[in-house]
C-alpha cells in the first residue's frame, strides 16, 4: 500500500473545512505519477466537477517559468545573470539611481531590488510592458538596493520586457515555443480568454463573511495585459507534472539537456534570505530564502523548493523535494484558500515519513490570535469633523506618473475613486479632508488626504496606494 493511498478522505475534509469549491492535485515520486485527480466542483452553479484536466490560473507559480526563460537565454550566451540591465536597455531607469546602474536580472528574479510592491500600479490597468517599464522610474523603493527581500511583481514584468528586447518576440511566444511545446504542455496558456474557450476550466470563487461567492476572472491575455511573467499562466495537473519532472530530472528531457544544470542550480539556490513570519512557522519552516522564481526553504530537515500563486478566485502551490525526487502541485478555485498549503504539506509529510501536523488547526490559532491582538485605527479619528467643502468639489481626475489616472466621482451613495478606469474604491469621510478609500471585494483600503493650493482649491490628493513607500501624490488634472 502506498503512503498516500488513504489521502482522499483527508483532502475532501480539508476542502470542506476551508469552504473550497474544488481542487486538482498531482504528485510525482521517482518519475512515477502517484496522484493525478480532481476533487469537488469547478462550477458550483452548474454542479460541474473538477477533473485532473481542469484548467486553473496558476498565478505566481508562473515566476518559475520566467526564470527558466532567462536561464535558456543565459545558456545561449544572450544574457548574463549578473550583468546590469542597463547594459541591455540603456534607457532603463528606477527611482533609485544606484539601483538603476547596478540591478541585474538575478536581482529582479529574486526580489532584492528594493522596490516596494506597488501592485495597484499594474493590477487591472492593462498597461503594456513597455509602459510599465517607463513608469518604473516614478515608483519609490521600500528598501535600499539589495538590502532586503521584498516580493515584487513589477520586476518580473520588466524582466519580460527585457526578454522581448533580447529575442525580438513577445515573452508568451518564447514560452510557448521554447518550453511549453517541447515539454508537451499542450493545454497551458497565458490567456483567460483561451481558457474559457475550453470545455474544462474552473470558475473563480471568494469567501467573504463566511459565504463563498463566484467572482469575475482577472482578465489576462498577451494582447492587452502586462502581467505575463509575474502570474498570467493557466495550466492543469498533467501539464504541471511534466514541468515538475523536468526540475526533478536535473533539467533533462528525453535523456538530453533541456537546460544546463548550472542554470537550473541558480534557480534552485537561495540568493536572499526571507523574513521568518507566522506563515513560515505555521508550516514548520526553519529557514526561508528565495532563488530565481522559486522560494527555497529548509523545513523539518528537508530542502523544499516551492512557489505559491494567488489571483482573483484562485490559489495554488507547486513544490519540489529534490533529495527524495518528489514533486506536488495543488490548484484550488478559492481566493486566499490556505487549503492548498494544508493538503500539499500533509502529503509531503506522509511521503517523507514525518509525524503528521494539524495545519488547519495551526492556521485557525493564528487567525484567532490576530483577532485578539488586532490593533485599533493607527490614525485616531477626530470626532465631530466634516469635509471643508461640498463633496462635488473633491471630484475630478487625479494623476500619478507611475500609477496613472484616478477618476473621483460622486454617485448616489457617495464618492467613488476609479483607478485606471477598472478598479473602484468607495470613498467615505474619516475626518477633516481625509477620507477612507476601500475596495469592498478584496478589503484593500488606504487613506486619501486632499490637498489645496494657496487659493484654497483642491489640487492634489495623497493616497496610500502603497503604504510602505511613503507619500504618493496624485495631482489634479485641469
Amino acid at each position: 500500500m502506498h503512503p498516500i493511498d488513504d489521502i482522499r478522505p483527508f483532502i475532501e475534509q480539508t476542502l470542506t473545512r476551508w469552504g473550497v469549491p474544488g481542487a486538482a492535485i498531482g504528485v510525482i515520486q521517482n518519475g512515477e505519477i502517484i496522484l493525478c485527480e480532481g476533487y469537488g466542483l469547478r462550477d458550483v452553479g452548474n454542479n460541474q466537477p473538477v477533473t485532473k484536466d481542469t484548467l486553473f490560473p496558476i498565478a505566481s507559480c508562473t515566476k518559475a517559468f520566467a526564470a527558466m526563460t532567462a536561464g535558456l537565454l543565459v545558456d545561449e550566451g544572450i544574457l548574463e545573470w549578473d550583468k546590469p540591465i542597463k547594459a541591455y536597455l540603456p534607457d532603463f531607469q528606477m527611482h533609485d539611481s544606484w539601483a538603476t546602474e547596478r540591478i541585474t536580472v538575478r536581482d529582479m528574479l529574486c526580489h532584492r531590488g528594493g522596490l516596494a510592491r506597488h501592485d495597484l500600479m499594474w493590477y487591472g490597468a492593462h498597461y503594456t510592458r513597455q509602459e510599465i517599464y517607463k513608469r518604473l522610474r516614478h515608483l519609490p523603493p521600500k528598501h535600499d538596493f539589495r538590502s532586503a527581500y521584498e516580493y515584487n511583481n513589477i520586476m518580473f514584468i520588466v524582466a519580460g520586457y527585457l526578454v522581448e528586447k533580447l529575442t525580438g518576440i513577445c515573452w508568451e511566444t518564447f514560452l510557448q515555443t521554447r518550453i511549453l511545446d517541447p515539454l508537451g504542455m499542450n493545454t497551458t496558456n497565458c490567456s483567460t480568454t483561451l481558457t474559457r474557450m475550453t470545455a474544462d476550466f474552473a470558475l473563480p470563487y471568494l469567501k467573504k463573511d463566511d459565504v463563498v461567492q463566484q467572482i469575475p476572472f482577472y482578465e489576462s491575455s498577451p494582447e492587452d495585459d502586462s502581467l505575463g511573467l509575474a502570474g498570467a499562466m493557466q495550466s492543469n495537473i498533467p501539464d504541471l507534472l511534466k514541468w515538475i519532472h523536468l526540475h526533478l530530472n536535473n533539467g533533462q528531457l528525453n535523456g538530453k539537456p533541456f537546460i544546463s544544470e548550472a542554470s537550473l542550480k541558480q534557480m534552485h539556490t537561495p540568493h536572499i534570505a526571507k523574513p521568518m513570519t507566522e506563515f513560515e512557522h505555521y508550516l514548520d519552516i526553519d529557514m526561508a530564502g528565495y532563488g530565481l522564481g522559486w522560494g527555497i526553504d529548509v523545513r523539518r530537515g528537508e530542502k523544499i523548493i516551492r512557489h505559491y500563486g494567488g489571483i482573483d478566485g484562485f490559489s495554488s502551490i507547486v513544490a519540489l523535494v529534490p533529495k527524495h525526487n518528489i514533486g506536488i502541485a495543488v490548484l484550488v478555485n478559492l481566493d486566499g484558500a490556505t487549503a492548498e498549503d494544508v493538503i500539499a504539506f500533509s502529503i509531503l509529510d506522509k511521503l517523507l515519513g514525518k509525524e503528521p501536523i494539524d495545519y488547519s488547526q495551526r492556521w485557525d490559532n493564528i487567525i484567532a490570535e490576530r483577532k485578539a491582538t488586532s490593533r485599533a485605527e493607527t490614525i485616531p479619528q477626530q470626532p465631530d469633523t466634516h469635509p471643508s467643502r461640498p463633496l462635488e468639489d473633491y471630484t475630478g481626475d487625479y494623476e500619478h506618473p507611475g500609477y496613472g489616472l484616478v477618476n473621483i466621482r460622486l454617485e448616489s451613495d457617495g464618492l467613488v475613486a476609479m483607478l485606471n478606469g477598472r478598479f473602484p474604491f468607495k470613498v467615505t469621510h474619516f475626518h477633516y479632508d481625509i477620507f477612507d478609500a476601500q475596495h469592498g471585494l478584496f478589503d484593500i483600503q488606504g487613506k486619501m488626504n486632499f490637498m489645496t493650493n494657496w487659493h484654497g482649491h483642491i489640487n492634489a490628493v495623497n493616497w496610500q496606494l502603497e503604504p510602505t513607500a511613503g507619500d504618493l501624490i496624485l495631482k489634479r488634472v485641469k
